[in-house]
């Protein structure tokens, strides 16, 4: 592993990567906030999942997103590969100086790798102690506390090479003009005009959800006259019954619902 990263560079262009869920893009923003803050006039792109874009695609420090299409598997292995080429050429012609990889997966070292950066940023995780994994990062970050720290603190920890603090980070989200306009609409459809709560009573995982009768009693206690409660969910069928079985549940009127209506 190569000495620590001087903490006075001055990259122009910037590549941060994380391949994971929607709310795992959300909490990169801290990162992304704190890299702006500390090289204003550096470029600062993202490699993603084509499905979490809408997470970052508003934000405004953020040039461009680079995105991995999760279906281009089901195009055949030819084509396939023929988006990973067109891929990695793109992130080789944008010539980073400075990249940080936040992920885990074998093919985001490689793409850091390939980058052909200067500088590129990992974590030293347990399972990727190997020397491949060492040949795709010059500068490997210990992971020895992340199990006591917040992902936000984890994600933070990469840039401590830079000598960035993750003191004062803060999570942010952007939408654009277009989206807010979307959401009011909607909103006044059902009458929603005072201020309201909104509850996400649903995840992709099943067992973090909480029984549906103490969710409904809850937003019974919530909800008043005045106030409503917004329902909000994925597109997913079987989140979509769920808010359906919950609205069932609940004695209140002022219980909406906007789930499935959005991104």
């Amino acid at each position: 592993m190569a000495s620590l990263t001087p903490a006075n560079i001055s990259p122009k262009n910037i590549l941060l990567i994380k391949l994971r869920h929607h709310g795992d893009m959300l909490l990169t923003t801290p990162a992304i906030n704190a890299l702006h803050e500390r090289y204003p006039q550096a470029s600062i792109d993202v490699l993603l999942y084509q499905e979490t874009r809408t997470m970052l695609e508003a934000h405004p420090a953020i040039r461009h997103l680079h995105v991995i299409d999760r279906k281009w598997k089901q195009e055949g292995t030819w084509r396939k590969l023929g988006h990973e080429r067109a891929l990695i050429r793109a992130i080789r012609d944008a010539h980073y100086d400075l990249v940080i990889n936040l992920a885990d997966q074998w093919r985001a070292a490689l793409i850091t790798r390939l980058s052909a950066a200067p500088v590129r940023i990992g974590f030293a995780y347990k399972k990727r102690d190997n020397v491949l994994w060492r040949w795709c990062h010059n500068q490997l970050v210990s992971t020895h506390n992340h199990s006591k720290l917040h992902t936000v603190e984890q994600n933070m920890s990469a840039l401590a090479p830079l000598g960035i603090s993750s003191d004062g980070a803060r999570v942010s989200m952007h939408y654009s003009d277009a989206d807010q306009q979307i959401v009011l609409t909607r909103l006044a459809e059902h009458q929603v005009t005072a201020p309201y709560i909104v509850v996400q009573p649903t995840s992709r995982w099943g067992f973090k959800c909480w029984e549906e009768e103490s969710v409904a009693a809850t937003l019974d206690q919530l909800a008043q006259p005045g106030r409503k409660v917004v329902l909000t969910a994925g597109p997913d069928k079987q989140e979509l019954a769920m808010i359906n079985r919950i609205r069932a549940l609940c004695a209140s009127p002022d219980v909406v619902s906007l789930a499935g209506q959005f991104t």
